[in-house]
């Protein structure tokens, strides 16, 4: 028997300017997470398709606000760990 639940995924190129070598880049940013009985809230009772859904764009903000705020690109990772 195979179960498949739903799946709430927010997604987005986010722009960036690299720490290391000040050119402008974009990232991917990907959050995605599923509506099932094992998702609960902080009273024991499964999420709602809408709960799982603020909880994926509380994440995905987060994440999005890193990237915004500047990372090194993948070019100035390879030289920094040499």
């Amino acid at each position: 028997m195979r179960i498949t639940f739903d799946v709430v995924r927010l997604a987005m190129q986010v722009g960036y300017k690299c720490k290391g070598c000040g050119k402008p880049r974009t990232k991917a940013v990907r959050v995605e997470h599923t509506v099932n009985p094992f998702n609960r809230n902080a009273d024991g009772i499964p999420k709602s398709r809408e709960e799982v859904y603020r909880d994926v764009k509380q994440v995905f903000n987060e994440r999005c606000i890193a990237v915004k705020a500047g990372v090194l690109c993948s070019k100035c990772e390879a030289t920094n760990d040499k």
